[in-house]
């Protein structure tokens, strides 16, 4: 086929396919510009072959129904400047201010695998544990004699659940895959799908489910891998994966289309944190929730709202101030509790000084200066409850160094 009668049929099914989408309410897509060249007859056609399929590949929309560009790595985070007093380096052999409570050493509690999340069809979801994502193509069915218009189309919606385990270095990649709607000759049967993992990235599939399915109308039908990020180290895993579609009245080519997800999957095996190792969505921010409602840390929870609106920078708070960011060297920790609490008198073991932003993250005194964090006096025990709750979170969330969180007191 000439490249100018090339054009014309990706233009001729484009304007096509733009009508169609209309009809079912989809043509806000911003991706029906023009169709690609896998739209237009194969190269080496089989003398018996009448009919061709065909997909549009996938995209991938945000909450308003926008293509959601590629997700780059994010930056490492960087150590910010100290304000506030001139302090020397910090010494770990110094001793504190005050005993400690048990803050530092958590003994976590048993944390049973995320429940299981049901995905939007229409959106970008995740928590800390899973993540859903929301693909849309479409498939056309042409006859090779006429290749200028499609004589049947399918609308194809996969929805991937990546469920991540907080005590496994296992995760599962499920696919949900629909037929919206089907239009002309594509109703007449229905089109089946195969799934594969083209590529796994720091971690191997351990389970495979690549046999092909019918996909009726209406119908969601599941796919469920399982990968594995095998070792102890800290790493990032990422997976690429494709759909291929078929149809009975096309009797040669296939439609594929790429699902990769752009999302990464964080694995660590902390030792601070027991068991085998786990599993998180490393992008999304956790919250801590502290509710003042509890009579077990009450005076450490109002301290914590009240410091989080009257700081001027709100660590912590969200919809006002920015995350806290995590630290873990006992050294900084000490610094950060030494700087917040030099001023106060407590009658230990009685009462004790509850500092915020808590010491063991970027946003302490150490680092933002003494103006800028905020210090009271509480009931020891409340103190003591409220620090292994916070090192709870720390292990059932795997917040490591460098991790992000907000803080919330309400309720």
């Amino acid at each position: 086929m000439k490249k100018s009668s090339k054009r014309l049929t990706r233009k001729l099914l484009a304007a096509t396919m733009a009508s169609t989408l209309a009809l079912v309410g989809l043509d806000q897509s911003p991706a029906l510009a023009e169709l690609p060249g896998a739209c237009l007859p194969p190269d080496y056609v089989p003398p018996d072959a009448t009919y061709a399929i065909c997909a549009e590949p996938a995209t991938e929309y945000d909450e308003q129904g926008f293509i959601v560009p590629p997700r780059g790595e994010p930056k490492p985070p960087t150590m910010p400047s100290r304000t506030g007093p001139s302090i020397a380096d910090p010494d770990p052999s110094a001793p504190d201010p005050q005993p400690l409570t048990d803050f530092d050493t958590p003994t976590p509690e048993p944390v049973e695998p995320p429940p299981s999340t049901p995905c939007s069809t229409t959106a970008f979801t995740n928590d800390r544990f899973v993540t859903c994502q929301y693909h849309l193509f479409t498939s056309f069915l042409f006859r090779l004699d006429n290749p200028t218009t499609p004589v049947g189309t399918g609308i194809i919606r996969v929805v991937t659940r990546t469920t991540r385990s907080p005590k496994s270095r296992d995760w599962t990649v499920e696919f949900l895959v629909t037929t919206i709607d089907t239009f002309q000759e594509a109703a007449l049967a229905n089109f089946r799908a195969r799934l594969f993992i083209t590529a796994c990235y720091n971690c191997i599939t351990v389970q495979t489910a690549t046999d092909v399915r019918d996909i009726p109308k209406g119908v969601q039908v599941s796919y469920t891998y399982r990968l594995r990020s095998e070792g102890t180290a800290l790493v990032k895993a990422a997976h690429q994966a494709r759909i291929v579609l078929t149809h009975p009245r096309a009797n040669v080519g296939q439609a594929t289309s790429s699902l990769d997800t752009g999302l990464d999957t964080r694995c660590d095996t902390d030792p601070k944190i027991e068991g085998p190792g786990g599993c998180v969505y490393p992008n999304h921010t956790s919250t801590f929730r502290l509710p003042a409602s509890n009579p077990d840390w009450n005076e450490v929870a109002v301290h914590i709202l009240l410091a989080q609106v009257q700081l001027p920078l709100h660590y912590g708070l969200r919809g006002l101030g920015r995350p806290l960011t995590r630290i873990t060297n006992d050294s900084w920790m000490k610094l950060n509790r030494r700087v917040a609490c030099f001023t106060v008198v407590a009658d230990y073991p009685r009462t004790s000084c509850d500092e915020y932003p808590f010491a063991s993250t970027r946003q302490g005194a150490a680092f933002q200066g003494y103006d800028n964090t905020s210090r009271e006096v509480v009931d020891n025990r409340d103190n003591s409850l409220a620090g292994k709750e916070t090192s709870l979170f720390y292990s059932n969330y795997r917040i490591l160094s460098g991790d992000g969180f907000w803080v919330d007191t309400t309720g």
